[in-house]
C-alpha cells in the first residue's frame, strides 16, 4: 500500500509542474549539478553536469514533496536540488565503477 501512495505522490507532483517551473528547475539544476560534480569528483563535461543537475533538480524537491514539506522557496529548492544531485552523482558513480 505504501508503494502506491508514493507512486501517486510522484505522479501528482509531475502533473502539477508548469513549463516555467520546469525551466526554473533546469536552471537550478545546472548550478546544483556543477556543485555536486565538484564535491563528488565526478568526471565528464558539460553534458554530465547537465544530466546530474537536472536529475538532482527533480529528485531533491520530489524527496521534500514525499516528506510533505510545504512552501518551498528558491533557496530551499536550490539546497534540495543540490542534495538530489549529490545523491544522483554518488549512485551513478557506484554503478559506473
Amino acid at each position: 500500500m505504501m508503494l502506491s501512495s508514493i507512486s501517486e505522490t510522484i505522479e501528482s507532483y509531475f502533473k502539477s509542474l508548469t513549463a516555467e517551473q520546469i525551466l526554473i528547475m533546469v536552471g537550478i539544476g545546472l548550478i546544483a549539478g556543477f556543485l555536486a560534480k565538484a564535491i563528488n569528483n565526478s568526471k565528464g563535461g558539460v553534458i554530465v553536469t547537465l544530466i546530474i543537475g537536472i536529475a538532482g533538480s527533480f529528485i531533491g524537491p520530489l524527496i521534500l514533496e514525499a516528506f510533505q514539506v510545504e512552501g518551498l522557496g528558491a533557496a530551499t529548492k536550490l539546497v534540495a536540488s543540490f542534495v538530489g544531485a549529490c545523491i544522483f552523482a554518488w549512485v551513478s558513480g557506484k554503478f559506473s565503477n
